[in-house]
């Protein structure tokens, strides 16, 4: 059988290194139009993500959306983001939801491209290094745990495997918000919360679609 293999747009770093304007990026339709030359495409496998290809240079998005239409009203993630990418010089390629898939009333083909891109989705958060912005609601969300988990584990033939404290950990955790004080704690619970729910190796061989890896863990 012929390994799946999913094609995700992502943003250039340097285009966000380089942005002066602090206010938010517009969605992913908006943003083809003004800032084609921003998007980067890649193709992701599972056999891609168990050897850990993209880890280095694809930084992932793990967060909350502030509002309902707009993620980051205000633009305090986008400075998040720019200002771990000035501390990480070697991430070529960022993916955020609302700029890297299409967004509100989507055309047929922009429909069908979101569709494969959400079914594969689980790809990116094992198999990229991650960026979680970490607010006081973020573990009410179950997506936003599921992300947080994923990140921490360490994808191998053999089944997922807790990644903390290993060479081959990938997870990054800024808190944002209310949760910037006492950040400390904030990220321990969740490192401690998640760390310790783990997935058999037969559920990860077995579960070649990224869906039926959500509804079974």
């Amino acid at each position: 059988m012929e390994e799946e293999v999913c094609e995700f747009y992502f943003i250039d770093a340097d285009f966000l290194r380089s942005r002066q304007d602090t206010k938010p990026l517009p969605n992913f339709q908006k943003l083809q139009v003004e800032s084609p030359a921003a998007f980067k495409r890649e193709r992701y496998s599972m056999t891609q993500v168990v050897t850990g290809f993209h880890t280095k240079e694809d930084l992932i998005i793990s967060h909350r959306w502030f509002q309902s239409e707009c993620p980051d009203p205000d633009g305090m993630q986008l400075a998040a983001i720019k200002n771990f990418l000035k501390e990480h010089k070697y991430i070529e390629r960022v993916w955020f939801d609302e700029w890297c898939m299409p967004q509100g009333n989507r055309t047929d083909v922009e429909q069908t491209s979101f569709d494969l891109m959400l079914s594969n989705v689980n790809m990116l958060y094992l198999g990229a290094s991650v960026l979680i912005h970490l607010d006081l609601s973020y573990q009410a969300r179950f997506w936003t745990q599921f992300e947080a988990w994923c990140s921490m584990q360490l994808p191998t033939p053999q089944g997922l495997k807790p990644s903390r404290n290993t060479t081959q950990e990938r997870f990054h955790i800024r808190c944002i918000q209310g949760a910037a004080e006492q950040s400390d704690h904030h990220k321990q619970f969740l490192i401690t919360d998640k760390v310790g729910t783990n997935a058999s190796g037969s559920q990860f061989n077995q579960t070649r679609d990224n869906k039926t890896l959500v509804e079974e863990i």
